[in-house]
């Protein structure tokens, strides 16, 4: 009997422990942890087609927004040059036109064209 109240005892108090473990588990570490969700999006990714081994490599995902990186640059340079394209043809139509004031034209060089990456 003394062995029986000895094992109780200690039950009780490793029960009381890890009820304390778990509380502060749920309350500090899964506080937006929302079960029914996780297990609804769970089940929805077994039921669907795709394999579970859908994961993605860094090295994809670095080039990925790499590529992203170097297309967002070339439309940037692109967009650079057509308004350098407009500002040389707003020059070119300023001086085809004559002069408002009848006097000597003067033309002026136009800076060089510079491009971010040189």
């Amino acid at each position: 009997m003394e062995m029986y109240i000895k094992f109780m005892t200690w039950l009780t108090v490793g029960m009381f422990g890890l009820g304390m473990v778990l509380k502060v588990l749920m309350d500090e570490l899964l506080n937006d942890y929302d079960a029914p969700a996780a297990l609804g999006q769970w089940v929805r990714d077994v039921a669907s087609n795709r394999s579970l081994m859908h994961h993605h490599r860094a090295e994809d995902m670095l080039m990925e927004m790499e590529k992203a990186k170097t297309t967002e640059g070339a439309v940037r340079r692109i967009d650079q040059r057509r308004e350098q394209l407009r500002e040389l043809a707003s020059v070119e139509r300023r001086l085809s036109a004559p002069p408002a004031s009848g006097g000597p034209i003067v033309l002026t060089p136009l800076p060089p064209i510079r491009y971010p990456n040189d």
